[in-house]
């Protein structure tokens, strides 16, 4: 139960100011390891931060403690918003339960660490499993090396490469299929042989398409940030403010995704590092 709850000094609460939760000794500890991964001091049995962080985390609290959720959410007059474990291809992911795992399959010759092993189908099918069993919760399938320095593919060519495999993991498999690509028509053919979610390094903005056809096949948008393209984005990258313009970046193509359709939960984010 939410036993306490109380703003810093004596005036009104404001979205700044300080607020202080008594949890109580039998609210569960992963609402304490929530509240710590959102950025709120948790001693013992009380949450202490500002009042922007509660609304923060109680945006997208996680199911398995809604009713934490929404007690502190009454305590503190805020809107709560249930994250749901999300559909995706043939499995259910528990968004916001723990990290989610993903395996990479490249089927690409000079890809950083596995170009050229699973440039046929059965070896691509063969790894997709091994992963699955390891544990990955989603198959990503590349067929462009996105390395710096590294040459665009032609559509025919990556269509060749990625489509045999990405079916035959959907026949075989009921984990997620991405396809990693920044090609509209490349995501169009792997969304009808099965993938769900496109994971694009451009974040929507290379192919003008590619936004229109992931929300047409109700697919899950991954919005990367880069610098250029993998063939100049190590040429002297500077930035003046790396994070507000990653943030910029990834706000336009997360813009792009809503604007053509795409639901706010079937978007997500990468900040492109690595």
């Amino acid at each position: 139960m939410v036993n306490e709850c109380r703003t810093s000094g004596t005036q009104p609460a404001t979205p700044c100011d300080c607020v202080r939760l008594e949890l109580g000794a039998s609210a569960p500890e992963d609402v304490a390891h929530f509240l710590r991964y959102e950025g709120l001091k948790v001693e013992g049995a009380a949450a202490a931060g500002p009042r922007e962080r509660f609304a923060a985390a109680l945006v997208h609290w996680p199911e398995h403690i809604e009713r934490w959720g929404i007690e502190i959410g009454a305590r503190l007059g805020l809107p709560v918003r249930i994250r749901r474990p999300l559909r995706c291809g043939g499995a259910e992911l528990p968004l916001g339960r723990r990290t989610l795992i993903m395996g990479v399959v490249n089927v690409t010759p000079d890809s950083f660490y596995d170009g050229g092993r699973y440039a046929d189908a059965e070896r691509a099918v063969a790894r997709a499993e091994e992963m699955v069993a390891e544990g990955a919760d989603i198959i990503d399938v590349g067929g462009e090396s996105t390395r710096p320095s590294a040459d665009p593919v032609p559509v025919e060519e990556e269509l060749r490469r990625v489509i045999p495999v990405v079916s035959a993991i959907a026949r075989k498999l009921k984990t997620p299929v991405s396809i990693d690509t920044y090609k509209s028509e490349v995501a169009r053919a792997a969304l009808d042989a099965g993938a769900s979610i496109v994971n694009d390094i451009s974040g929507l903005n290379f192919d003008p398409k590619m936004a229109q056809v992931a929300a047409r096949y109700g697919a899950v948008v991954i919005v990367m940030h880069i610098k250029g393209t993998p063939k100049t984005m190590q040429v002297s990258p500077e930035y003046r403010d790396v994070v507000g313009e990653v943030r910029e970046y990834l706000e336009q193509g997360c813009a792009r995704a809503l604007a053509a359709g795409v639901p706010e939960d079937r978007i997500w984010i990468d900040p492109g590092i690595g």
